[in-house]
């Protein structure tokens, strides 16, 4: 399963990120990752000039965004890639420990094509990443 687009991962924690990459390679997914630990550098990786004027080509395929992010939540940064002309057909799944109603009304309110709770072990995560590669990346 390879595909030459990327993964945009906006997560703080790097044992999450880790978890996720080894979760990948388990389910046997060949796609680049990127990895973003804050909500300030997302939207600023977001907002270069030179990202937002050349074609979609250079936009990651998904970004798998969580919602508790230094300096700009996740909430913040999603309504920000709604709020640009550019960005708002970009995929973006909210991937979090939270599964609080609250967090999954307000992730659907502010555009999130999907909220998804992070599972506790790497064979529901590399599950999981399986289909979103193939919800994703047809």
């Amino acid at each position: 399963m390879s595909d030459n687009r990327k993964i945009l991962v906006i997560e703080d924690s790097e044992d999450d990120f880790i978890l996720l990459s080894q979760a990948i390679k388990r389910a046997k997914i060949s796609v680049p990752l990127e990895w973003i630990t804050d909500g300030q550098q997302a939207i600023d990786f977001f907002a270069g000039d030179k990202l937002l004027t050349e074609s979609s080509n250079t936009l990651p395929a998904l970004v798998l965004l969580d919602i508790k992010l230094p300096y700009k939540t996740g909430f913040e940064v999603l309504h920000w890639i709604r709020d640009q002309e550019s960005l708002k057909e970009l995929p973006v799944v909210m991937l979090t420990s939270s599964n609080e109603t609250v967090d999954r009304e307000k992730a659907t309110r502010y555009g999130a094509n999907s909220y998804l709770v992070k599972p506790s072990s790497i064979d529901a995560l590399s599950q999981m990443m399986k289909q979103l590669h193939a919800e994703w990346f047809r």
